[in-house]
């Protein structure tokens, strides 16, 4: 094989040689749904080693959770949906009577706009 073909790896497509058994995934998903269903796959991972003696990197974990729907990722949890703020009366009300405050005869921009007392 010559050029751009050559240079694709034969493996590409292939389940790892180093991949873990479908059977050993599956005992650990029952004991993440049995045990830890609550837990994230960092701290899933550390109970599965201290409680069972089984040894899975997290991000394997994390992974395979994910796949199994026991867990899902911040980034893809539902994002909370907050009430708009611009438009409503209530502000429009507010500004309007700032607006009226700032604009009032009551001479309190005229005494602050000036230099301090002394400074003259």
């Amino acid at each position: 094989m010559a050029g751009a073909d050559g240079l694709v790896s034969k493996k590409r497509g292939r389940p790892s040689n180093r991949r873990y058994s479908e059977d050993f995934r599956n005992l650990v998903l029952d004991l993440v749904r049995e045990h830890y269903v609550d837990f994230g796959p960092t701290l899933a991972a550390e109970k599965l080693i201290e409680c069972h003696r089984i040894a899975v990197s997290k991000e394997t974990l994390r992974q395979w959770m994910m796949e199994a729907s026991i867990w899902v990722s911040r980034r893809e949890r539902k994002k909370r949906v907050f009430q708009p703020r611009g438009g409503t009366v209530r502000n429009s009300v507010r500004w309007a009577m700032m607006m009226k405050r700032r604009e009032s005869s009551h001479g309190y921009r005229e005494r602050t706009s000036g230099p301090a007392p002394g400074w003259t």
